[in-house]
């Protein structure tokens, strides 16, 4: 665990419900810092498993033809790079 400094302690308690956003100087990745009681309330939001994009890809596919995008007129699309080159 990492000790507060002052500055961050009265950062964190000017608001207590909100969370505070820490930005890491070197890695440019945002975090943000919330009470544990927030946590808490929270926590059942938040999936235990880890989540693994391929796993959506059954749902993107029958969403994506649920759209029109299974229509053979569609399949235009994945050649137009090959008649439209870039200039």
């Amino acid at each position: 665990m990492l000790p507060l400094s002052d500055p961050q302690r009265q950062l964190l308690d000017a608001d207590a419900l909100r969370p505070v956003q820490i930005v890491d100087d070197e890695t440019k990745r945002v975090y943000y810092v919330i009470s544990a009681d927030l946590f808490e309330q929270i926590r059942p939001l938040i999936p235990d498993t880890t989540f693994e994009p391929r796993e959506l890809a059954p749902q993107l596919a029958k969403t994506a033809a649920a759209a029109g995008w299974d229509d053979p007129v569609m399949a235009a699309y994945d050649h137009y790079d090959d008649r439209h080159p870039a200039s």
